[in-house]
């Protein structure tokens, strides 16, 4: 007849529990500290290399990394980071490992040395809120995996390589802000997929914008900013934006306008709305002469 192992006494199993919850804290705080360590040296990276950054709130931070510690990894927020100049390449990336100790909501980057692949590792570990990514060769394929975003309201491929269906895919009518300028979209696609968004601020080329889609925005009345960029963009588009009365302002950004329409427009206000010329020294997302 077979004798049964008598239990451990109850104290022995309390010590036991105990020790178990002692590992994990230890193992959670090993993890806390690791990230904390590794998001400090990221952060003098970036502002080393010429860029700027804004840090989520250490309260907001560290709840959101308990929560992610314990399997929720679609929690809000994080940080704001500018990756702006020649100093960000590949190698740069790749040596502060894609930038994983942070938890990216925005994602700036222009005038780099950033392929696509790298910029799509840093979109494919995050949950943005914006994009801003001019001049990156992103595809229709990289497009789906934007789109799949789901806090994206502000999405900046200007001179990428999406077509309509890239466009498509980005889900665009629950964007605020979209940049497709000197891209593959066109004018019909930006109708369709625009007709009954949220979008308020519109960033297109002279190509783009057609007097299909100027009708279109003139009725819906949710067009508020609008940017026109290249040399496409001619005086018969300055008379398709008077046409739009919700527009509070319009934004002539290295155009083929001339000096007198441009310096007229330059102090204009029509209406509601203003109206501004960029002049040389102060554009932004500078226009790539097409190959």
């Amino acid at each position: 007849m077979s004798q049964e192992t008598p239990s451990p006494p109850r104290r022995y199993r309390l010590l036991a529990s105990a020790l178990v919850v002692l590992a994990v804290f230890g193992s959670a705080a090993g993890w806390i500290y690791l990230r904390v360590t590794e998001r400090s040296r990221v952060l003098a990276a970036i502002t080393q290399a010429g860029g700027q950054y804004q840090e989520e709130a250490k309260s907001a931070r560290f709840g959101r990394m308990f929560l992610q510690l314990l399997g929720n990894q679609n929690v809000s927020g994080g940080d704001a980071v500018y990756l702006d100049g020649p100093h960000f390449d590949d190698a740069w990336l790749s040596a502060q490992q894609d930038l994983r100790s942070l938890a990216l909501r925005e994602l700036f980057i222009r005038e780099s040395q950033l392929g696509r692949k790298s910029v799509m590792r840093l979109v494919r570990d995050s949950n943005l809120s914006s994009l801003i990514a001019p001049g990156i060769a992103i595809t229709d394929a990289d497009a789906q995996v934007i789109g799949s975003l789901e806090g994206l309201d502000n999405v900046n491929l200007m001179q990428s390589e999406i077509t309509d269906v890239g466009l498509a895919a980005l889900r665009p009518k629950r964007l605020i802000a979209l940049n497709v300028a000197g891209t593959r979209v066109t004018g019909p696609a930006l109708q369709q997929e625009l007709t009954g968004s949220r979008v308020q601020f519109l960033l297109i080329d002279g190509r783009q914008f057609t007097p299909e889609l100027a009708a279109q925005f003139a009725q819906s009345g949710t067009l508020r900013t609008l940017t026109l960029f290249g040399p496409q963009v001619t005086e018969e588009h300055v008379a398709l934006v008077k046409s739009i009365p919700s527009l509070a302002s319009v934004r002539f950004d290295q155009t083929s306008i001339s000096a007198e329409t441009a310096e007229a427009l330059s102090v204009a206000t029509l209406g509601s709305m203003t109206v501004e010329v960029a002049p040389p020294s102060e554009v932004f997302f500078k226009w790539r002469p097409e190959k």
